[in-house]
């Protein structure tokens, strides 16, 4: 989708997802295809294209975690002291 204040040009399509989750091994994968469509009402420019498709895979990483805190170093270290260099 497309709406720019600075010159009024705009572009909105109309879309669907379909897709489903697999284990390539351990690995899961998310894998959609997302058809799409933009009528002519729906668009600033006569140049836009009408159709679209959008093929997708996904690598998904389930054990990942991303941040620091303190409480999850705590639970690494084991010793939950809050002053060792991990629980820092």
């Amino acid at each position: 989708m497309k709406l720019d204040d600075q010159d009024g040009n705009y572009n909105i399509p109309l879309s669907f997802r379909v897709g489903k989750v697999f284990k390539f091994g351990k690995q899961p994968i998310n894998i959609f295809i997302q058809p799409q469509y933009t009528p002519s009402g729906f668009t600033s420019q006569a140049s836009a294209a009408q159709y679209g498709l959008k093929l997708n895979c996904t690598f998904l990483l389930p054990g990942a975690e991303f941040g620091y805190s303190k409480e999850k170093a705590a639970k690494r270290c084991g010793r939950h002291c809050h002053g060792c260099r991990h629980c820092r």
